[in-house]
């Protein structure tokens, strides 16, 4: 719901600072829910317009440097198999029964 009242609305996604971003991706690294890379996708575009701020701030945090690590799943695709694999807590599971799994979770939210 937090996510459908902020999406769109350039006054609110402007008042969101650093400080917040980074509590999302904390969360982010703690609990892996698809739900706030969702949050974080919405800051990053208004109105099919980039808010550029955002998108530098957010790519710089999940991708760059010692604070990026832990927020983001590790893949590995395994060429005689044609499948990419998810790295979760209980080791690498293939992406179609990540995705399954996890679309049954967010149903359910």
């Amino acid at each position: 719901m937090l996510i459908e009242l902020i999406r769109d609305n350039i006054e609110v996604i402007h008042v969101i600072d650093e400080s917040d971003v980074d509590q999302i991706i904390g969360h982010l690294k703690k609990n892996k829910n698809p739900k706030f890379l969702q949050f974080l996708s919405v800051l990053c575009v208004c109105n099919e317009t980039p808010v550029h701020s955002h998108q530098h701030s957010i790519a710089k945090k999940l991708l760059v440097g010692d604070a990026a690590k832990g927020a983001l799943f590790k893949t590995k695709f395994e060429k005689e198999k044609k499948e990419v694999f998810v790295n979760t807590s209980e080791g690498y599971v293939a992406l179609s029964k990540f995705v399954a799994i996890n679309s049954f979770v967010l149903s359910s939210i």
